[in-house]
């Protein structure tokens, strides 16, 4: 009777492990995992917010062969208190047709709740106890990646034998993100990497296993977003594409319009190896819209253009040479960024001549409540920011608010919104 209880044991094990790790079951090539994770935060709700910005993309069995994905209905987690890799841990994955959500999770095999992934760019938002608290962009487009980047067809097994795993942890006591190429159920690892708010995470540089190849996304590939310029502390447009590696490029050129008609006009050019652009002198703000969109070239031509990118800026704030200091034709009120806002915005203004300035924030009843700015200011554009406290350092509670500029005769005011 033991044998046959022990053989009988045994085909159940083996089958368990055929079902789990036959090509059948996974992927032809690793699988994607964006892993988040938190620390110090007992007692808090974390919520992760996955915000696609570009169109998504899935992926069959069999590389190269994509299609616009269907939209995700729900890309959003939250973790009560603090969570690692296997404990209340939480995972994006890409497997293979990016529906499969019944794969193992992290390192130990325990099971936490998993989210579809699409080949996409995206944003992700992080909100404590529902108040937004951080925000970083995650890029994971690129034609090798859907089978592993690293994956050799030859020997069936990944070249690296790492899965293309990624994690991501916010530390709740200290408001920062940090970043860990790989994943780990240890939250003090020193392998974790300080990863600065607003910064943009590209999987192909991550990973950096084959050519990185953005042809298949071309069409559909362009995103801009609102980026600071270190220098200014200046918002500014941000476009973001990738390697043409079909066209085989010797560099790309880039192209804008302000408005949404008229003429595209030549903006720069730069090299093969460059698939980000600053606008720089260009404050995003809420006016009027600006467009942009890439071609590559080489010395056969040019390639098709890709999508168009829009975003909505203030106006232009400086002169094109980097020899002048700011040139400001005129007076200027800025719209705040970010707004609605959560704990802190920026409101830039230009000035014409040197003067007295004042900026004050006033409720919806005209009442003054706080003084940003009340002295002198020489030409240029110029920054404040307000951490919607009044002028005892009391916090406003959430609401509309107005903020007004005057400068000699120039008075100008714009609505600004608290949201907690």
């Amino acid at each position: 009777m033991k044998p046959l209880v022990y053989y009988l044991v045994v085909i159940f094990f083996l089958t368990i492990f055929n079902n789990i790790f036959s090509q059948d079951n996974f992927p032809e090539g690793p699988d994607i995992d964006l892993i988040v994770q938190t620390e110090n935060a007992d007692g808090y709700q974390i919520k992760f917010e996955l915000v696609p910005i570009s169109t998504e993309y899935c992926w069959s069995s069999y590389c190269w062969n994509f299609s616009v994905a269907s939209p995700v209905s729900n890309n959003t987690v939250v973790i009560n208190g603090t969570s690692n890799c296997v404990w209340n841990g939480w995972d994006y994955r890409r497997c293979i047709d990016h529906t499969n959500t019944d794969y193992w999770t992290c390192s130990s095999g325990i099971g936490s709740t998993i989210q579809p992934l699409r080949n996409g760019f995206y944003r992700m938002n992080i909100y404590v106890n529902n108040v937004f608290k951080a925000h970083f962009y995650y890029d994971n487009r690129d034609a090798d990646l859907p089978q592993g980047g690293c994956w050799n067809p030859v020997t069936q097994c990944c070249i690296t034998c790492n899965l293309l795993r990624s994690s991501i942890k916010y530390n709740r006591s200290e408001d920062k993100l940090y970043f860990l190429n790989g994943f780990t159920e240890n939250l003090g690892n020193p392998e974790w990497q300080d990863l600065p708010k607003e910064k943009i995470l590209f999987l192909r540089e991550i990973k950096n296993c084959n050519p990185a190849n953005f042809s298949p996304f071309w069409n559909n590939g362009l995103v801009a977003v609102a980026q600071k310029n270190p220098a200014s502390g200046v918002y500014e447009p941000f476009i973001v594409w990738g390697p043409h590696k079909d066209f085989n490029p010797t560099g790309y050129k880039i192209y804008w319009r302000l408005g949404t008609n008229g003429s595209f006009s030549l903006l720069a050019t730069v090299g093969s190896n460059v698939y980000t652009f600053r606008h720089e002198g260009l404050a995003v703000g809420s006016g009027e819209v600006a467009q942009y969109r890439v071609q590559a070239f080489n010395n056969q031509g040019s390639s098709e253009f890709t999508n168009i990118a829009s975003i909505n800026t203030s106006g232009l704030f400086k002169g094109k040479s980097e020899s002048n200091p700011d040139i400001v034709l005129d007076y200027q009120l800025l719209q705040n960024y970010p707004n609605p806002f959560n704990p802190t915005t920026s409101i830039g203004f230009q000035v014409k001549e040197t003067g007295l300035v004042s900026l004050c924030v006033y409720d919806l009843l005209g009442r003054e409540v706080k003084t940003l700015v009340n002295e002198v200011k020489t030409p240029g554009i110029h920054y404040v920011d307000w951490e919607a406290d009044n002028n005892y350092g009391e916090k406003l509670p959430s609401g509309i608010y107005f903020y007004r500029m005057q400068a000699g005769t120039f008075v100008q005011s714009k609505k600004l919104i608290i949201q907690k």
